[in-house]
């Protein structure tokens, strides 16, 4: 595990509350719609694809969901459309795993983080953020991601 400092990030997202159920859809619809708009733009002013994902969607069965794309100087906001928006998700101080294999695997590396974060007690209340290095989950048959539990800052 890794500690990250996370700044302000601005992302083009796509937002919806949803039932889990039907996390599995939703997610590969929006990602495919973030892939056109990063195909209508520079690659220089797109970055990573990520997730937002709040604790209430999965202890809940129902809550937020959002996927995004990262944007720099040059992004036109313009070839957005309808669904998605552009905003500023805030600065955030994380645990980081590192998940590498297949999408069936990505439980354990939330438990593994989980218990690094429950052990040394740094959880607050926040939406765990998701980087997609290489691939997607429940889309690509391998991926690598980033899982980044909120934690508290204990030192610099």
């Amino acid at each position: 595990m890794v500690h990250r400092s996370v700044p302000e990030t601005r992302v083009v997202a796509i937002s919806e509350d949803i039932p889990l159920d039907s996390l599995g859809a939703w997610f590969r619809r929006g990602i495919a719609t973030l892939q056109s708009i990063a195909e209508n733009n520079d690659p220089s002013s797109t970055g990573a694809y990520g997730g937002v994902w709040p604790n209430e969607l999965f202890t809940d069965e129902y809550g937020a969901a959002t996927v995004y794309l990262t944007v720099g100087p040059g992004f036109d906001d313009g070839t957005i459309g309808d669904d998605a928006a552009v905003l500023d998700l805030p600065a955030v101080e994380l645990a980081v795993a590192t998940h590498h294999g297949p999408d069936a695997a990505v439980p354990r590396a939330y438990a593994a983080l989980g218990e690094y974060v429950a052990r040394h007690e740094l959880a607050i209340d926040a939406p765990v953020r998701e980087t997609y290095v290489t691939g997607f989950p429940g889309v690509d048959r391998i991926v690598v991601m980033e899982i980044g539990w909120p934690v508290f800052r204990v030192s610099r």
